[in-house]
């Protein structure tokens, strides 16, 4: 029996696979739904298991979409599922036409056999493949639709936490690493106080560190370090902190110094116990955390952190504040030893007394004869005691039994021998190292045995972190490096050198620092970046490494210098990460922000911000200059006529003509569509007509045509002067616009300089926008609903809302003859503003009378900077209660152009709160499947142009396919316009499209006609 297993989830497949191919059947496996359909087409399965919850179509559209066809609605079909809504999957799995329903999990074998017992019981019964009534099944699918978008919003908020969680680890990684270094070449606290708050603050994203030590003699904690960046209100709060002590329990250090524990407030300004709550509310100082610096089990200090935001406790950051405490404590202690040793070195004056080794001396019998202070210490006897005693009076008679054995062998072979050993004191482990050599008489006889041994314990153990460490180095996947003073490589690891292209087994010590920088970079090294670090321990900035290839790699580097006991330096070392993608991703960003993607001119943002800062140079120093409007005339012709790839064309080949022609002082853009416009510095009105002219001319006689069709091109062109026609930059290129008409009233293919006679024409645009005002005043909008016809079910799903304006006898105006005055006298955010609050309303209504309450919205470029917009959307959200699902933006390309980084930001915030997007007119030119890398968009309107005559070009029918492929993989579904009769609706189905709409579809009617 050939039995095809459909589920989503691989391991449960391959158990079941097990089973059934065990019984001696054939198995076909799927991953999803439609997987599965195409499997059964092909393999035709004497029978179908199948799960429910699946991507691309879960299992009760796959056994409805069985069912539906001939060739396979006889086969048995069984789920194997859970169970998400109760009974109803049962129900609603008979009333599809399933033999069983099998709830998840179950013991393979046993599942096997109800398999069987059902398939033999139907034997005797007529499978009906019928659809049995169930009610409201629609709904039910629609829940489960639900249920998997939950699912993968799931998964996708658990990818960006793992993510986020690692770079937040490998940054507290990189702060210990900075700390262990920090602390290993300091001399004192002093030293590496201001280094270890710089490195918690950035480690742990901490904006003030302060350090407070004890004293012992007024019995209260004194302020002794601070770092902070550099923000005017943190030098505040550090000049308004210096005065403060703090005794026990009082305060945020009092507390911790009390209690030996870190401390953590969410916000101090609400805190009771903080005596700087009001300069901390002041300066905006909120978040703060403190820990215990402990030596010897006692609390002598305590490091404190503040940041201007609301910190959370951080259960991690606690642990590792918390042995950060620890290890600075032992640092001081180290330190405090070390320097009391040093003392007591300068008291004695002969060579024994200054050793710190302990040194022993025995005869040939292996009695001792003498011993230095340090050695006698070590057994808790004086010098003057040790004479005549041997190990067995002072070590267990194992331990002494092995002295003695040692003592033997080297007198007897003459020898030197140095000896490593272990031992347990007090419960403490502890090594030494031991060197002991025979001592011989004049005559060349062995007389005793000459020890000298000292305690290697603490020498091991950073022996073991520095392995540790090494091992660290080796294992990032940054670069690690360390130089000498004079700046000759000591070392590189293997990342670094795999990032500049050097061999493992090449010897780097010839290399120099400045070898790995390129020339500019290393004048920042040598001269900023070194001396800074030296002279504050630690440098930080974007700097590149220069690879073997010649290739600069952008970094983000630390430089560290560190400093032996005396403050010198002794060698430096250096931390560089590759953040070349991410330089690369942000330069793409500014790019595609001042171009125009199409002809990669600067786009009408670009500019209106270069005109004005010609008019400020214009105003101050009495600069002039000109200008240019131009338009192309009949270019609608050449869309219409040779379709919209033919005119993308034109436009790239007229933008890179115009470019090739003009001065570097010169600015040309393409302002949209198939306007460009030219900034002219320093030309007369006169010179300026000349320039215009010879454009016009030299294009005109230019030869463009297209699969050897000649194109005829010919430029409109105005001309404003400044600053003699406007100050201001809307005014400039409002009387460079109406120049542009003037010449296109005369005959096109002219130019024509700036009148004030042309103020009529001005007059008319105001009177438009009085008009549009009062329509805006007077509620005189209204929205027409077009229907959106879902193409696998058949039926209507929602609508688009299209503007109109309606004049005051009732008669309807289109968009076209006032949407681009709104947009020059800045009324379209209001227009936009009207018609979200009109959408959210129609859509409130349709939800209540239980009609299709899906809506989409048409927006312009101007709403991505309307902060108040999208304050006004989420509050009607939550005022209406409607289901945000339900509304669709549409947003297009020319408005993503010259709005990309306030575009991402409005898409991303109404998207948290459930709305979706659709791209409009999207694969004109294609540039627009470049915005599908940074823009979350749910639907792509697959432009008319590729729709209207799609029966009969295969050409659109080729690009049609792609853009539902590409879609397809994105996860984001089509939805067709322009949609004109029965074949094209056919074919749009064949493809894969979603969705249709157009006048064969249904034209646009005004709500109360829904």
């Amino acid at each position: 029996m050939k039995i095809l297993l459909v589920d989503d989830n691989g391991e449960n497949r391959e158990i079941l696979r097990l089973i059934i191919e065990k019984q001696g059947n054939e198995v076909v496996e799927a991953e999803d739904g439609l997987d599965g359909f195409n499997k059964a087409l092909d393999h035709k399965p004497d029978l179908i298991i199948s799960d429910i919850l699946m991507p691309n179509m879960d299992g009760f559209q796959f056994l409805k979409n069985i069912k539906s066809d001939e060739s396979l609605k006889a086969i048995p079909f069984i789920f194997y599922s859970a169970v998400y809504m109760g009974s109803k999957d049962k129900e609603l799995a008979c009333s599809l036409g399933a033999l069983a329903f099998f709830e998840k999990p179950k013991d393979p074998e046993k599942l096997w056999g109800e398999i069987r017992n059902t398939l033999e019981s139907a034997k005797t019964k007529e499978i009906d493949a019928k659809k049995i009534p169930f009610a409201n099944d629609e709904t039910f699918l629609s829940n489960y639709s639900h249920i998997v978008a939950a699912k993968l919003e799931e998964k996708v908020k658990e990818l960006e936490n793992e993510i986020n969680n690692r770079k937040l680890g490998e940054s507290r990684q990189i702060a210990q690493f900075t700390l262990t270094t920090i602390l290993t070449a300091s001399a004192t606290l002093a030293e590496a106080a201001p280094k270890i708050l710089e490195t918690i603050c950035r480690g742990f994203g901490w904006e003030y560190g302060e350090l407070w030590r004890a004293d012992p003699d007024s019995h209260c904690l004194r302020l002794k370090d601070i770092w902070h960046e550099h923000i005017t209100e943190l030098y505040e709060f550090k000049r308004l902190s210096e005065p403060y002590t703090f005794s026990k329990g009082i305060g945020l250090p009092g507390r911790v110094w009390e209690s030996g524990q870190p401390v953590w407030i969410t916000d101090v300004v609400v805190d009771s116990n903080f005596p700087r709550t009001a300069v901390a509310q002041k300066l905006g100082i909120h978040g703060a955390m403190a820990f215990p610096i402990t030596a010897r089990g006692e609390v002598t200090g305590v490091m404190g952190f503040f940041a201007r935001n609301v910190r959370q406790p951080d259960k991690e950051v606690f642990d590792i504040m918390a042995d950060i405490g620890r290890r600075v404590g032992a640092f001081i202690s180290r330190r405090l030893a070390e320097e009391l040793l040093r003392k007591s070195e300068r008291k004695h004056r002969t060579l024994l007394e200054n050793l710190p080794q302990k040194i022993f001396h025995k005869d040939k019998n292996s009695v001792y004869v003498s011993c230095n202070k340090s050695y006698a210490r070590d057994l808790n006897i004086s010098p003057d005691e040790i004479a005549e005693k041997t190990d067995y009076d002072f070590y267990p008679k194992e331990l002494a039994d092995k002295y003695r054995a040692d003592d033997k062998r080297i007198m007897e072979s003459g020898q030197t021998e140095e000896l490593e050993e272990r031992y347990i004191r007090d419960g403490q482990e502890f090594i030494v190292q031991t060197v002991k050599t025979p001592i011989k008489d004049d005559e060349g006889n062995v007389s005793g045995i000459l020890g000298i041994f000292w305690d290697i314990t603490e020498r091991k153990n950073m022996e073991k972190t520095r392995a540790r460490l090494a091992a660290i180095m080796e294992t990032t996947t940054d670069f690690v490096g360390t130089a000498s003073r004079d700046g000759y490589l000591l070392y590189i690891n293997n990342a670094g050198r795999a990032m500049l292209g050097i061999a493992d087994d090449e010897d780097i010590s010839n290399l120099k620092i400045s070898d790995l920088h390129p020339a500019l970079t290393n004048v920042l090294i040598q001269e900023e970046a070194i001396s800074f670090a030296i002279k504050n321990g630690v440098w930080s900035g974007e700097t590149a490494f220069l690879g073997r290839d010649g290739r600069e790699i952008t970094v983000s580097q630390v430089i560290i210098a560190h400093k032996n006991t005396d403050g010198e330096v002794e060698y430096l070392s250096t931390i560089g990460r590759d953040i070349s993608e991410r330089k690369r991703f942000e330069n793409q960003i500014i790019y595609l922000a001042d171009r125009d993607p199409l002809t990669e001119l600067f786009n009408r943002r670009f500019f209106k911000e270069e005109l004005e800062r010609w008019l400020v140079q214009s105003r101050r120093y009495g600069i002039y200059g000109a200008v240019l409007f131009l338009d192309l005339d009949n270019f609608k012709y050449v869309n219409d006529s040779l379709g919209h790839h033919v005119g993308d064309k034109l436009l790239k080949f007229i933008g890179s003509f115009l470019r090739k022609r003009l001065r570097n002082t010169d600015t040309l853009a393409r302002l949209g569509g198939d306007e460009f416009a030219i900034i002219l510095p320093y030309v007369t009105a006169s010179r300026a007509e000349v320039i215009a002219k010879q454009l016009m001319e030299m294009i005109e006689c230019h030869d463009f045509s297209e699969e050897g069709q000649p194109v005829s091109i010919t430029f409109s062109t105005g001309i404003a002067l400044f600053p003699a026609h406007g100050n201001t930059v809307e005014e400039l290129l409002t009387n460079a616009d109406l120049a542009m008409y003037r010449a296109k009233e005369k005959g096109r293919n002219l130019a024509c300089v700036y009148t004030p006679d042309q103020k009529s024409q001005i007059e008319s645009r105001v009177l438009w926008e009085k008009r549009i005002r009062a329509a805006l005043k007077q509620d005189q909008f209204a929205l027409y609903l077009q229907p959106i016809l879902d193409l696998q079910q058949n039926c209507v799903v929602g609508h688009e809302a299209l503007l109109r304006m309606m004049d005051t006898d009732g008669k309807e105006i289109s968009p076209s003859n006032f949407l681009e005055i709104a947009e020059r006298f800045g009324l379209i955010r209001d227009i936009d503003r009207w018609v979200v609050h009109k959408a959210i309303a129609i859509i409130q209504n349709l939800q209540h009378e239980g009609k299709p309450a899906y809506l989409e919205v048409n927006l312009s470029g101007s709403s991505f900077s309307d902060s108040e917009l999208l304050s006004a959307i989420n509050e009607e959200l939550s005022a209406t209660k409607i289901d945000p699902n339900n509304l669709t933006f549409e947003i297009t390309e020319s408005s993503l152009v010259e709005n990309m980084a306030t575009a991402q930001h409005f898409i991303t915030t109404l998207k948290a709160s459930g709305c979706n997007f659709a791209l409009d007119d999207f694969g004109i030119g294609f540039s627009s499947f470049n915005y599908l890398k940074y823009l979350p968009v749910d639907y792509l309107k697959i432009d008319g142009s590729f729709i209207q005559n799609l029966p009969n070009n295969q050409v659109d029918q080729h690009l049609v396919k792609a853009i539902v492929e590409v879609a397809r993989g994105l996860r984001k579904k089509t939805i067709a316009e322009f949609v004109g009769n029965e074949e094209t609706v056919r074919l749009l189905h064949e493809f894969g499209v979603n969705y249709a709409q157009g006048y064969y579809i249904g034209k646009p009617r005004s709500v109360s006609e829904i």
